[in-house]
């Protein structure tokens, strides 16, 4: 029998967070960057206050801790737009608390009563709700008037609701949201320098309430409507801090639109603010329903639920050990074209034990296998501590493609099932490993996606010519290449050898070559070539990997012949190059004679290249390809190098970078992006636009000033400079904006990434005190729409989970291997749905209830709110583990 235990998740809930520690980072900070522009209040002495020693809640790190210290807590729960009809939304708090909100967000405007408030504050304590109050108007939403937001902030928080937020008995329960998303729309770029209207007047609001004696926590929303998480980006989450005496902020983020379509959007805008140490919360989490390509509700609340690991510190007691661990899927699953992936993290002692630098030491390792439901088995590949995917400190995320057939790289037992699979693993292999190399290795987010299944990832049947391929230059030797008539079809690829070996690539083709890959192709062999040599290559500076290998054995000369190869004969060569940043093919020819050479030319017909990890191709659309950030660095530009352009002078300061010849009197500067290759989203083919934000000094003027922002293609064919500005297209003294639309030249290669995006300025003679300064430069066009995955199975440890030890080998024992924990990797973040009945007609959509006197009139949205994993039932009913639970060992 085998051996389990169930681990429950170290994940809590609302006032259940367990501590992730990390100190306090003000004393680094760099507040003070800009002059205050709005003047700061001057405090009436007669005014209502708190105490000075009223209980608030307080900030610890990312978390928020209780008035009285004891706990953190979390604030989930909903939105009620409570404004200027408040009297007949009254009795919706109580039904909000109903449905297991632990907080309610609570709007108000301008209209709303004295007295309903302090009924509402009221009703809320009763009900055990925490409360984010915040103010509502149309002068301030998706607004950056300043002067309206100091108008309105001192007739309402200073003046009209001040006799009632003051008081002491809500000081502890109170979140105050100063403005509903008021600041600048539009800017969504972390180097501009259109917030710093919203830095100053926000910094002026923190001390105005801090004057006035509060000093529990000020939610700061975000500009854009409450979206714009750039804005916190380039430590002015710490600058916002250290305007604060009390530095008990809290960051909220309105998730509406397509900014947190995808998991990866929600978490990269939360850890803009959690990596400077301070709460999030996301204040009106919208939905598609409302806005087109908006935020998925089941995405959010799966995303911000946190993340839990599960950690395996097996009692090693010699080499030559095995410890191999399973994890059910909660339903049975059919593993066709289907991608497994799985994250793992080894500690440091397994990644750098000495014992690893001996040689022929046959080092740890492990390999993923599943069960199907008779308990037959199969692996997926083996891989040592020393590979290049798993030496590294930190989690690595490994994936594996699943075709129609379980792929060769691992061993599957005669019977196994792939199409019903009940539950995944992982074998642990000490190997030569000593027992005194230990200590614990964690896993997490083992899931099962529905694939695309093998694609076409390139074709060509060269009726536009020679489309892209070239003579890769190995060793000097080439072919004479161009387009002739094909066989059946239009045309071929004519390839006449000039030596006796050489070798033809076609920059710019990106295939996921650690997947396996078929080359299929129409190859003529003339008959005056009879003795020859085919093989497909992939080399780098680190690599070179070879395979396919044909000859006059299997292509007969004077005649037509199919050839087709798959990498994955050659998986280990291939995914070795792969891993070294290789990812691109090409055709080797050898072993001609001299008589061969200069001859007769081999004819190639209809290139595919099928990969089986799909076509990677994604749905496009407009949007924002590459933006410069120079908050910190120069984001990777360098000087370019070329022979008559000295070397400048970068430095980079308030998210802008100054660029200055180093020579004076030399005549040219230019720079490019040094890691172009590395934009992801880098792509020329369809409609791009390029738009650059700089000041050109006065002096420039009449020095016959040239300013290009210049592309070359992949072929290193093309050089053209969408950007060309001469005298008086220039704007000088000032900063100022040149857009324009891209033009490329014919036969500029859109295929690949292009080797250069860089900036060449040429003049009469450039001085070294004259800066030339950019603050943005943008290329827009076609970006891929993160494809949605579909998760069939699915074990992440965040919730219960059974762990068995299925099999143990050598001396250690079931009992010696049944030592696991869990782990918070990530705490839950705070967040209310939007809305419980909306006063606006456009949030119509957002509506959780039919009747908003009445819980159990739920909307389909609102089901989802309240039962969907991580909803508010849930997030209720988590109760505190210790950090190690384990239960039912049998």
């Amino acid at each position: 029998m085998r051996t389990k235990i169930s681990v429950l998740s170290a994940m809590v809930g609302m006032s259940l967070l367990s501590a992730c520690g990390g100190g306090s980072m003000l004393s680094q900070s760099d507040s003070e960057k800009h002059k205050l522009i709005p003047d700061v209040v001057v405090e009436d002495p007669m005014a209502a206050r708190p105490s000075e020693n009223a209980p608030v809640m307080k900030i610890d790190s990312t978390n928020i801790l209780s008035a009285d210290g004891g706990n953190y807590v979390l604030p989930v729960g909903i939105v009620l737009d409570y404004g200027a009809d408040s009297s007949s939304r009254y009795d919706a708090i109580e039904e909000i608390a109903k449905v297991s909100a632990g907080a309610i967000r609570l709007i108000v405007t301008p209209e709303t009563p004295v007295q309903n408030l302090e009924a509402a504050l009221n009703r809320a304590s009763t009900d055990g709700l925490m409360v984010n109050l915040t103010l509502h108007d149309p002068a301030l939403y998706c607004k950056d008037n300043g002067d309206e937001l100091l108008r309105l902030t001192k007739e309402n928080w200073f003046g009209k609701f001040l006799p009632v937020i003051a008081q002491d008995r809500y000081q502890a329960m109170l979140m105050i949201s100063i403005a509903r998303g008021w600041g600048p729309v539009g800017v969504f770029n972390p180097a501009s320098a259109g917030y710093r209207s919203y830095m100053d007047y926000t910094k002026t609001m923190i001390r105005d309430f801090r004057k006035r004696g509060f000093k529990l926590p000020l939610v700061i929303e975000a500009p854009g409507c409450g979206e714009d998480y750039n804005v916190f980006d380039g430590n002015r989450v710490r600058e916002l801090l250290a305007s604060d005496t009390e530095k008990n902020l809290i960051i909220g983020l309105a998730a509406k639109g397509a900014n947190y379509l995808s998991s990866s959007n929600i978490l990269n805008a939360a850890n803009v603010i959690r990596n400077q140490r301070v709460p999030v919360l996301f204040t009106e989490v919208g939905g598609s329903d409302v806005v087109e390509d908006g935020v998925k509700v089941e995405t959010l609340l799966d995303t911000v639920f946190g993340n839990t690991a599960l950690v395996v510190n097996p009692e090693w007691q010699g080499p030559n050990e095995k410890v191999a661990y399973l994890f059910p899927f909660a339903q049975t699953q059919n593993l066709k074209n289907t991608q497994l992936s799985f994250d793992i993290n080894f500690a440091e002692t397994y990644v750098n034990a000495e014992y690893l630098a001996i040689d022929g030491v046959n080092p740890m390792g492990f390999q993923i296998y599943l069960r199907d439901v008779n308990d037959n088995y199969a692996n997926i590949k083996w891989h040592s501590i020393k590979d290049g995917d798993v030496n590294k400190s930190g989690w690595q995320n490994i994936s594996y493609t699943i075709g129609a057939n379980m792929p060769n790289t691992g061993w599957v037992s005669d019977g196994f099932d792939m199409t019903q699979v009940v539950a995944v693993g992982i074998e642990l292999a000490a190997q030569d490993k000593p027992a005194s190399v230990a200590g614990p290795i964690k896993l997490d987010n083992f899931r099962l996606i529905e694939g695309s299944g093998p694609a076409i990832v390139y074709a060509s049947d060269f009726s536009a010519g020679n489309d892209g391929w070239v003579n890769s230059q190995w060793q000097g030797k080439v072919a004479e290449i161009s387009t002739v008539s094909g066989d059946t079809a239009e045309k071929a690829l004519s390839l006449i050898p000039q030596d006796d070996v050489f070798e033809i690539t076609r920059p710019g083709l990106n295939l996921d070559l650690t997947q396996p890959v078929t080359i299929k192709a129409r190859i003529y062999i003339p008959a005056s070539i009879t003795n020859f040599g085919l093989g497909i290559f992939a080399a780098n500076a680190a690599n070179w990997a070879g395979g396919g290998w044909a000859g006059t054995w299997n292509l007969t000369p004077g005649q037509w012949s199919d050839y087709s190869y798959t990498t994955d004969a050659n998986a280990s060569d291939f995914a070795a190059f792969a891993a070294s940043g290789g990812n691109g093919l090409g055709f080797q020819f050898s072993q001609f004679a001299e008589d061969q050479q200069s001859g007769d030319a081999i004819l190639i017909e209809d290139i595919q290249i099928i990969s089986a990890a799909g076509s990677g191709a994604t749905e496009t659309e407009a949007g924002t390809q590459y933006r410069t950030n120079f908050s910190e660095s120069t984001d990777g530009w360098v000087n370019t190098g070329w022979p008559d352009s000295p070397l400048a002078d970068l430095v980079v300061a308030t998210g802008e970078m100054s660029i200055s010849t180093r020579t004076n009197g030399s005549g040219r500067i230019t720079i490019n992006k040094g890691d172009v290759g590395n934009i992801a989203n880098l792509n020329l083919d369809g409609d791009i636009k390029i738009t650059v934000t700089a000041f050109f000094p006065e002096s420039l003027r009449n020095k016959e000033f040239n300013f290009q922002v210049f592309l070359q293609d992949a072929n290193w064919s093309n050089h053209t400079a969408p950007i060309n500005l001469e005298g008086d297209e220039m704007v000088y003294g000032e900063w100022h904006t040149y857009s324009v639309d891209v033009e490329l030249p014919e036969g500029f290669d859109v295929g690949g990434k292009p080797r250069y995006l860089g900036i060449d300025m040429l003049s009469t003679s450039f001085e070294t005190s004259e800066k030339i300064i950019v603050s943005s430069l943008v290329v827009e066009g076609p970006v891929p729409v993160e494809a949605e995955d579909v998760v069939l199975g699915a074990v992440d440890f965040n919730r219960e989970q059974l762990v068995f030890v299925d099999f143990v080998d050598g001396a250690i024992t079931p009992e010696q291997a049944l030592k696991v924990s869990s782990e918070v990797i990530s705490n839950p973040i705070g967040w209310f749905a939007s809305t419980w009945y909306a006063a606006r007609s456009e949030e119509a959509g957002y509506d959780l209830v039919l009747d908003m006197a009445d819980s159990s009139t739920l909307t389909e949205r609102g089901e989802v709110v309240v039962s969907a994993p991580g909803g508010l039932a849930e997030m209720r009913s988590l109760l505190m583990p210790d950090d190690t639970e384990v239960l039912d060992v049998q």
